[in-house]
């Protein structure tokens, strides 16, 4: 795959936009993806600031002279622009745009899309919100769609215009994909014939603050067409965790030496050296190197230590429980590894209750812990001392919510395609339902978030 060089980059923001005289690059470079399957593979970054103003302004934000650049590097369309002179002080004040007022902007938004040659056509833009900030500068979201129906990943689209219609901020997700217009869904109401009370999970919701369980649905997805299962939203116990561990691996002792998650430092491990010209896509990425059996074994002995150690008085139970595209234990950037351990009361998991352990790979040190449930009390001042047991069988549950089932149709790009080939559009059903209901007295409700102090 061949990248664009940093000269090139800059030579084609200069065609797009007038970069002030008195300013200098003061940053560039290309940038691999943080995330190993998601475009653009490789993006340069580029800024300018004016000659002689510092990085950081007095209140230590980016100075307000700076303008930055984002393209993907294998195509040279633009994914990202700001202009930090725009940035308010205070807090922005914003309204709805009118209908009369949007008919005159947009043009120049497809005139902007024509300019930097966006992969975007103006049928699959679906306006999600038009505003106007301060009285002087115009702001405009838009989702992906395709013949009415929503793109629902890889379609996102954000930009900003001032008063004389000139470029603020834009971003871009926009994947080239094929869809096909042959293809004709399943009817809903057929559809959702072949659902049963497997569909249901029963679990303790943190969110709800809530010592009873509930039954929700499993938000799986399908393919529309044929009906079957492209991705699941549910769990898999891999091991039932024993705190009173019989191995010594089990009970040795746990160093914990903090260090934050994330550190400014572990992105230049994305950076790619000036010389290269040509890279491999599919190469290790380096914040999520091959994790050994005996990696895995060894972060899931430290955990299990750790909680023996530091958590065996609470009443719950804890497990190892795999989800789809989330191993227990797996790596990420700063040379590390994590392992989540899910809580479980009366065998039933907490959602949002799950533990996260961070572990250095070379010293195999315990560098930091995120305990889900700790974080909820604190932000919500809860604290449930019993959670209750259901009494509500899963059949009774489901006789009361199967009426209740919604189905989302939406296009959803295809995953694992090679770098060198466009993705398909696949039309696609997602169970997408807020109804609940509650174990212990079988009231069903629709869900509602509480909002947290």
């Amino acid at each position: 795959m061949k990248l664009l060089t940093v000269q090139d980059a800059i030579a084609k923001v200069n065609a797009w936009f007038h970069i002030p005289v008195t300013h200098d690059v003061i940053h560039s470079g290309i940038y691999r993806n943080s995330e190993p399957n998601q475009t653009p593979y490789y993006r340069v970054e580029l800024e300018w600031n004016k000659q002689g103003e510092p990085a950081l302004d007095d209140d230590g934000l980016v100075n307000k002279q700076t303008i930055r650049a984002e393209l993907d590097a294998v195509s040279g369309h633009m994914i990202a622009f700001y202009r930090h002179e725009f940035r308010k002080n205070g807090k922005d004040q914003k309204a709805e745009m009118d209908n009369a007022l949007y008919a005159v902007v947009f043009p120049y938004v497809l005139q902007w899309i024509g300019k930097l040659g966006l992969p975007i056509s103006e049928s699959e833009l679906e306006l999600k919100r038009k505003q106007v900030i301060d009285g002087d500068l115009y702001e405009l979201d838009y989702g992906r769609q395709y013949a009415g129906i929503p793109v629902r990943n890889f379609g996102t689209f954000n930009i900003k215009l001032d008063q004389a219609f000139g470029l603020v901020h834009l971003f871009c997700r926009w994947d080239a994909c094929i869809f096909d217009d042959r293809v004709i869904p399943i009817a809903p109401d057929a559809f959702k014939l072949q659902f049963d009370s497997k569909q249901l999970m029963l679990c303790y919701m943190r969110m709800l603050s809530s010592e009873h369980p509930y039954y929700m649905w499993k938000e799986d997805t399908f393919e529309a067409v044929s009906g079957r299962l492209v991705s699941a939203d549910r769990g898999e116990l891999t091991e039932m965790i024993d705190l009173q561990p019989t191995k010594p691996q089990r009970r040795q002792p746990v160093k914990f030496v903090h260090k934050p998650i994330f550190s400014a430092d572990q992105y230049e491990a994305l950076r790619v050296s000036d010389h290269v010209t040509e890279v491999d896509p599919c190469a290790p990425h380096p914040f999520f190197p091959v994790l050994s059996d005996e990696e895995v074994i060894k972060a899931k002995d430290i955990a299990v230590s750790y909680l023996q150690q530091h958590m065996s008085e609470e009443t719950c139970q804890y497990a190892f429980i795999r989800k789809e595209g989330h191993e227990v234990a797996r790596s990420m950037q700063g040379n590390r590894l994590q392992v989540e351990i899910q809580r479980l009361y009366n065998g039933i998991p907490v959602i949002g209750g799950a533990v996260r352990l961070f572990i250095d790979r070379d010293s195999w040190e315990l560098n930091h812990v995120m305990d889900g449930l700790e974080f909820w009390k604190m932000a919500s001042n809860s604290n449930i001392l019993a959670y209750k047991e259901p009494r509500i069988a899963m059949e009774e549950a489901w006789s009361k919510l199967k009426g209740k089932v919604e189905l989302n149709l939406h296009y959803r790009l295809e995953e694992g395609v090679p770098a060198n080939e466009t993705k398909r559009a696949i039309l696609v059903y997602t169970l997408d339902c807020d109804w609940i209901c509650n174990a212990v007295t079988g009231e069903v409700t629709k869900l509602a978030l509480p909002s947290t102090p």
